[in-house]
C-alpha cells in the first residue's frame, strides 16, 4: 500500500490580482537560472502555479513556449517537494534553452529552499 498522497491540488495561476500581490509582497528564491516568487497560505489547500520566460531574452514565440513546456515538466517531477498552498511563480532567467535534467535539477533545488 502506498503512502498517502499530498492534499494540496495544485492549479493554474491566472488571476492578474494574484500575479500583481505576487510580485508586490510574495517572497524570492533566486537559484542559478531560476527566480521564484511565492506566496505562503496557512489556511487553504490550493497551490496555484505560474512559470514565465522573458520576451527581451527570447525573441521567438516557439523558445519561449519550449521553455515554459520544460518548467511545468520539471515542476511536477518535483511535486511531492510542493507541501504548502498559496501561489508561485517559477521565472526562466537562463539565456540559453536549457537541458530537461539540468533544468529538473534546478527546480528540486529551488523547491529544497523552501
Amino acid at each position: 500500500m502506498s503512502a498517502p498522497r499530498n492534499e494540496i491540488r495544485i492549479e493554474r495561476l491566472k488571476s492578474k490580482d494574484a500575479i500583481d500581490r505576487l510580485f508586490n509582497q510574495g517572497e524570492v528564491e533566486h537559484k542559478k537560472n531560476l527566480l521564484l516568487r511565492y506566496i505562503k497560505e496557512t489556511d487553504g489547500s490550493t497551490l496555484y502555479v505560474g512559470v514565465s520566460v522573458s520576451k527581451r531574452r527570447f525573441k521567438r514565440a516557439v523558445d519561449r513556449n519550449k521553455i515554459k513546456r520544460l518548467l511545468r515538466v520539471a515542476i511536477k517531477t518535483n511535486e511531492d517537494k510542493l507541501s504548502f498552498s498559496g501561489y508561485f511563480i517559477l521565472i526562466y532567467t537562463g539565456k540559453r534553452i536549457p537541458h530537461t535534467g539540468n533544468l529538473i535539477e534546478q527546480v528540486k533545488e529551488v523547491f529544497d529552499s523552501l
